[in-house]
């Protein structure tokens, strides 16, 4: 996963979670309107609609390392956020 903004470019192994921390290696989350969905480790994951129940949706993806940290620079948490509206 590669990060323009800040240059970060993150490994992610299922393998390891738990086990030792590795430099730049860990997973994603994936919030649905502030419900954890699931933990993301390749390019892409499938979101059944049922997830997407309000007019305004949001979906939040963070980084965490695999002892479950979550990534920051300068103090604040590594996320994006995208608004998904039902026409």
């Amino acid at each position: 996963v590669a990060d323009e903004t800040y240059g970060l470019t993150t490994t992610m192994v299922l393998i390891k979670i738990g086990g030792e921390n590795i430099s730049n290696s860990g997973y994603l989350q994936l919030f649905i309107n502030d419900i954890r969905i699931t933990r993301i480790y390749s390019d892409w994951v499938h979101v059944p609609q049922r997830f997407f129940n309000l007019k305004e949706n949001f979906i939040k993806i963070t980084i965490h390392s695999y002892l479950h940290d979550q990534f920051t620079i300068k103090g604040k948490p590594i996320e994006h956020i995208v608004k998904v509206i039902d026409n």
